[in-house]
C-alpha cells in the first residue's frame, strides 16, 4: 500500500465546536472532514487548485457520520482519511475519528463527484489519483447509499442563509447544512445522535429561502430542504440513541 493512501491528522477542538450541552457539533466533523481531505489530495495534485486549474472542483454529494458513545471532556480528535476505487463517476472517502486515548469518536462515509468547471456538469471519467495508486479496502461495512426523497411532508419553517453561511465559493457551506437540520430537529432536550447523513442535491445561495420539511418516527427525524419552486435542496436524516 502506498504509505500515503492514509492520511492523519489531529486537530484541537474550539469552544464553538461543542453545542449547547458539550457534545461535538455534526458541523464540526463536517468542516474537519474537509480540512483534512483537502490536505490529503495536495499530495496527489487533486486539491481544490489543481483541480481548477484543469478547469475541475471537488463537489459532496452525500455523507453520512456514525458516532460512538462520547465521552464528554474530549479536547482533540485524530481523523484518518482515505479514498475508495472510483468508477470515474462516483468517488468515495472514508474517515475515521478518535480521541486522545485513542477512544473511537466516528466512523463517517462521503460520496464526492467531479464537475466541470464551465459547464457544472459531472466530468465523466475524470482522472483524479495518479494510475499507480494503491486504494484501501472498505473497512466500514458497506458504501454510502443515498436516502430517498419520498417523505417528509410536513412543514416545520424555513431559513434564508446568512453571509456567515457562506464559504469562498458563494454558496451555503456544507457543513452549515448540518447546523440548520438539527436547529429544526433540536427538541429542547440533549439529545444523543447515533448517526446522521446528508444528501447534497443542489448549492444552496446567499439570500434563497429555504423551506424544511420534517417527519419523525420512532427515534428518526428525517429532514427536507427545498426552494420555493418545490425543488429539493438537501436531505437529512437524523438517528437518535
Amino acid at each position: 500500500m502506498d504509505k500515503n493512501a492514509v492520511y492523519e491528522k489531529t486537530c484541537a477542538l474550539r469552544t464553538l465546536d461543542f453545542d449547547r450541552y458539550y457534545n461535538v457539533k455534526p458541523s464540526a466533523l463536517l468542516d474537519i472532514f474537509q480540512f483534512v481531505a483537502g490536505e490529503h489530495t495536495v499530495l496527489f495534485s487533486c486539491d481544490k487548485d489543481n483541480m481548477l486549474a484543469r478547469g475541475l472542483y471537488w463537489v459532496l454529494v452525500s455523507v453520512r457520520i456514525d458516532f460512538a458513545d462520547l465521552s464528554p471532556d474530549i479536547k482533540a480528535l485524530t481523523v484518518k482519511t482515505w479514498p475508495l476505487k472510483s468508477n470515474g463517476v462516483r468517488y468515495f472517502r472514508n474517515f475515521s475519528v478518535t480521541d486522545e486515548r485513542g477512544d473511537l469518536v466516528a466512523n463517517a462515509r462521503s460520496l464526492w463527484a467531479v464537475l466541470n468547471s464551465q459547464t457544472k456538469r459531472v466530468s465523466l471519467g475524470a482522472k483524479v489519483y495518479p494510475d499507480n495508486f494503491s486504494y484501501c479496502e472498505d473497512e466500514l461495512g458497506g458504501r454510502l447509499s443515498r436516502l430517498t426523497d419520498t417523505e417528509p411532508k410536513n412543514l416545520s419553517g424555513s431559513f434564508v442563509p446568512s453571509f456567515s453561511d457562506l464559504d469562498y465559493n458563494g454558496h451555503m457551506n456544507n457543513a452549515k447544512y448540518a447546523d440548520h437540520s438539527l436547529d429544526f430537529a433540536y427538541s429542547g432536550i440533549d439529545r444523543k445522535i447515533s448517526s446522521l447523513q446528508i444528501d447534497y442535491h443542489k448549492e444552496i445561495l446567499y439570500g434563497e429561502k429555504i423551506n424544511v420539511f420534517s417527519g419523525e418516527n420512532d427515534k428518526t427525524i428525517k429532514l427536507k430542504g427545498a426552494d420555493e419552486s418545490g425543488s429539493t435542496r438537501f436531505l437529512t436524516e437524523i438517528i437518535y440513541r
